[in-house]
């Protein structure tokens, strides 16, 4: 709860992966590092639109969307 990741808005192009890193701020509002050995995961009730895939990196908080050619 003392680190805010933020992620960068990404244009996903049917059948290319995007994929964008998060960056940190921390209380102070400045940006910040994560803490080490910090892990990421997708909430269970999340749901991606149809046609798209989401995943995350659980080490570096890096997401990556894929869209079905044709989306």
């Amino acid at each position: 709860d003392k680190y805010t990741p933020e992620y960068a808005d990404t244009l996903v192009t049917p059948g290319k992966p995007a994929t964008v890193t998060p960056t940190f701020k921390g209380k102070d509002n400045a940006e910040t590092k994560a803490p080490e050995g910090a892990t990421y995961s997708i909430p269970s009730d999340f749901k991606a639109p149809e046609g798209y895939t989401v995943t995350i990196d659980p080490n570096t908080g890096a997401i990556t969307t894929e869209a079905k050619p044709g989306t």
